[in-house]
This record gives structure tokens, C-alpha cells and sequence, in this order.
């Protein structure tokens, strides 16, 4: 029987040669299907299962950065088996009211409004690496371990999830409970990250910011923690798959590099 990527002889039960992405799996046997669950899975294609991608935008001047979640598409089929479309959707939270630094260096912590979406279209994996935001690729792309039982309800909860939330930075405001909607795109994709897939455990990963203020202006001392591009990448770069590492981009505390250093962190160094 022709299966597209091997041959399968009914007859002894076996495919006739080794799967052609063994040196990708080392912990399974060359001749597996499906990763050993032909009951809830099949394999259409004969290419690998694909796993949950964090994008991350690096914060630069006047820009606090950005990170969007691509989750692999699955559905069901009448005989209760998860089936993928080859394909991902990316999901994120933004701003939909416009701030300035002042008024964020006045009050790292406000709340206004944003939204839980995703962007319209299918992506393959190529097109998840390639997916541009003001023009520009991804810092940091983080691939993490799933299942395809994860990616399906992933993908059910956050389409579910889309609509209107409240946009802070504070971690204090920041939850995936649908009775606190407010997130930023960093604490959205550590919060739901960490809920949906054990192998990600973000929902720590905040950096403390910090400036002294200026006095002239009236701004005063800021101190609080927040999840942040750069605290999301010190978070996932140890636990998920590097397929983009531009490290010197996350290397500056986030109020320097948001605010060109006009705010400079003033938190004691470890």
C-alpha cells in the first residue's frame, strides 16, 4: 500500500523501510507511524508533526516590540482522529489605542484598550519564519514540543478567546482568566502558552522595570515588574528549539532601549 512517504505490506503489518524523518525522532524506532498512536492520529503526508512557534520583536526606540503565538491548525474527523491541515495560525494581542513614551514613562502600568486576534490566512512553517511585522522578520523564533491533542484545543480556546481586552504591561493586571481580560502581547503569549502546552512555562518570565524619573517634567520613579519581549526570550530561549536567535537585539533592559535611554534602569544589578 502506497502511503505517499512509505510503503505499507498489510500482510506482515510492517512498512517496508524506515521513515524519512528518523533522524529527526531519536527516540522512536525508525519503522513507528504516527508516533505510535495510529488510534487518534494518521499521517497523511508523511512529514513531521508541528509544534507551537513563539515569534519575538525585539523592543527599540519608541517601539515596545511585539510577539505573536502560531499554533498548528487540527480538526477531527468522523472517526475522533486529529487531522492537520499542514498549515498554522498565528494569534496575538495589540494595542488598539495609541500612546506615547511620555505618557508610558508617566505610567508603565495603564490599561487601555486591545484585542485578542488572529491574523487572517493559513501560514506554513516557511511563512511563520517569514511573517513580517512594520517590514520586519522576528527576532526570535522559539519552537516548542506538542502534541496534536494540544494543538487542537490551542487553536479551539484562542479562536474562541478573540475580542476585545484591556492592553497593560503590569504583571499584576495580567491574566488568562477570562474574568481579568488584560494582557500586553508578552504576558498573552506567556499566560496562554504556559495554560495550553506543558512544555512552555512562561507565566513568570517578567523583568522588573525601573527609572528614576524626571523631576522638570513631573514624571516620577517607576518601579514594577512586566512581561516584555526581552523577558519572554531570557524566559523561552532554554526551554523551546532556537530556529531564530538574534540575542544582541534582547540584550539592553527594556526602559533603556524603549525610550532611547532618556529612562535609564535604575535596578540594582544581580
Amino acid at each position: 500500500m502506497d502511503y505517499g512517504a512509505r510503503f505499507y505490506d498489510p500482510a506482515i503489518g510492517r512498512f517496508t523501510g524506515v521513515d524519512p524523518l528518523a533522524s529527526n525522532f531519536a527516540s522512536l524506532n525508525p519503522y513507528n507511524y504516527t508516533l505510535n498512536n495510529p488510534i487518534n492520529l494518521i499521517d497523511p503526508s508523511g512529514m513531521a508533526a508541528e509544534d507551537p512557534i513563539l515569534l519575538i520583536w525585539a523592543t527599540g526606540e519608541g517601539d515596545q516590540g511585539h510577539t505573536s503565538f502560531a499554533v498548528e491548525n487540527y480538526s477531527l474527523n468522523d472517526d475522533g482522529e486529529f487531522v492537520s491541515s499542514g498549515t498554522y495560525s498565528i494569534f496575538e494581542v495589540a494595542a488598539t489605542e495609541e500612546f506615547t513614551t511620555e505618557q508610558f514613562a508617566r505610567d508603565p502600568g495603564m490599561s487601555i484598550g486591545g484585542s485578542i486576534s488572529r491574523i487572517p490566512g493559513d501560514f506554513s512553517k516557511d511563512d511563520v519564519l517569514n511573517f513580517t511585522r512594520n517590514g520586519k522578520v522576528a527576532d526570535a523564533a522559539i519552537e516548542f514540543s506538542s502534541t496534536p491533542e494540544e494543538d487542537y484545543n490551542a487553536g479551539q480556546i484562542l479562536n474562541n478567546d478573540r475580542g476585545s481586552v484591556n492592553y497593560s504591561l503590569s504583571e499584576a493586571t495580567s491574566n488568562s482568566d477570562s474574568g481579568n481580560c488584560t494582557y500586553s502581547c508578552a504576558s498573552f503569549a506567556a499566560k496562554y502558552g504556559s495554560a495550553l502546552y506543558p512544555s512552555m512555562s512562561l507565566d513568570k518570565s517578567t523583568e522588573r522595570i525601573t527609572h528614576g524619573g524626571i523631576k522638570a517634567l513631573g514624571i516620577p520613579p517607576v518601579d514594577m515588574n512586566a512581561f516584555t519581549p526581552r523577558s519572554l526570550y531570557q524566559g523561552a530561549k532554554g526551554q523551546g528549539t532556537l530556529l531564530r536567535n538574534n540575542a544582541k537585539r534582547f540584550s539592553l533592559p527594556f526602559i533603556n532601549t524603549y525610550s532611547g535611554t532618556r529612562y535609564r534602569d535604575t535596578a540594582p544589578k544581580q
